[in-house]
């Protein structure tokens, strides 16, 4: 048989079922008319999810809190918690290191921290690394590969002015659309010291949000040239910092001393990797894009007091992300 013989049948068996597949359809379509049948409605269900960290002093009490004992409010409004799990989860992290020239003599530090994190990932994480200065710039993309990842940081060296704020829009755009992990997150270690971005530190915590990245901060001891020569004053960054962080559900830590790198970054990974997972959904089923506050509250049922950490808000489901807008101007 000749390949066009093979075409004519196949055409001919596709008229076939096509008339088989209106006659099906007149019939159904009578059928649903009689007895007054109509498609079910669309779920406008919007359903939330909230990591949330818990500082325990003790490590071996994470998983004892119950749904019972957290409180969530969206905009002020009580909501009805859905699911409540204890999960230690891998995650997807960008460890982003300041390279600016204001931090030559800090460098050792630095990449002693990024080390210490690096050396508690394991193998379902994954991270990448950036340096920035004026622009970020990608070291190593994502791997799980730890000597990889050390070894992008020891071919960082320092220079030029800080874009902190743009680093930042940056590497949240980044783990958000190469990131496997749910669990995503930022480590900027850094001076915090910001003269050079394009934008402010309302767009990064923006970015931050609408990207669904925790920011982590580490600020080693800091100085900033002095007016009398020679002379050196301390900067204090922190108030930017731990705006961010807090926004995000992440925490900023500032080193006193080299040698708490080491304890600083178990505080940084234990606090990432175990969290409570809460589901729930909200009151809110508008459509809109405007910025939800969330707070969460625990209550222990013996009393104790606890550090909650989460997120302080998401956007609504009609919000696109700065990058997806940015992109549709760019097609028109």
């Amino acid at each position: 048989m000749t390949n066009s013989n093979l075409l004519g049948i196949c055409v001919r068996r596709e008229r076939r079922s096509l008339l088989a597949g209106v006659l099906f359809f007149l019939v159904i379509g009578v059928v649903l008319l009689q007895v007054d049948w109509a498609p079910p409605a669309k779920s406008q269900e919007n359903v939330v999810t909230l990591d949330v960290a818990v500082i325990e002093r003790d490590a071996q009490a994470f998983g004892s809190l119950t749904r019972e004992e957290f409180t969530v409010y969206e905009d002020g409004v009580k909501q009805e918690i859905r699911s409540l799990t204890a999960q230690e989860s891998p995650f997807s992290l960008g460890i982003a290191i300041d390279a600016s020239g204001s931090m030559r003599s800090q460098l050792p530090l630095i990449a002693r921290v990024a080390r210490d994190v690096i050396g508690q990932l394991q193998l379902a994480d994954e991270a990448f690394v950036v340096a920035f200065k004026v622009e970020p710039e990608l070291i190593q993309d994502f791997t799980n590969n730890q000597r990889a990842l050390a070894s992008a940081v020891g071919e960082i060296y320092t220079s030029g002015a800080t874009a902190l704020y743009d680093a930042v829009v940056a590497t949240a755009d980044h783990v958000y659309k190469k990131g496997k992990s749910r669990r995503k997150a930022l480590l900027f270690i850094t001076d915090g010291e910001e003269k050079n971005s394009s934008v402010r530190e309302d767009k990064a915590i923006t970015a931050l949000i609408e990207n669904q990245a925790q920011a982590y901060f580490v600020c080693p001891p800091a100085q900033v040239s002095s007016p009398y020569p020679g002379g050196m004053s301390p900067s204090n960054p922190r108030a930017p910092l731990d705006r961010l962080a807090k926004a995000t559900g992440g925490q900023a830590f500032y080193l006193k001393a080299p040698d708490e790198s080491a304890a600083i970054a178990t505080k940084i990974i234990g606090s990432l990797r175990r969290q409570y997972v809460i589901t729930y959904v909200s009151t809110n089923n508008k459509q809109e894009d405007k910025l939800r506050k969330v707070r969460v509250v625990v209550s222990p049922k013996d009393g104790r007091k606890l550090n909650v950490i989460a997120r302080q808000g998401y956007y609504g489901p009609g919000h696109k992300r700065a990058a997806e807008q940015e992109a549709a101007k760019n097609k028109k």
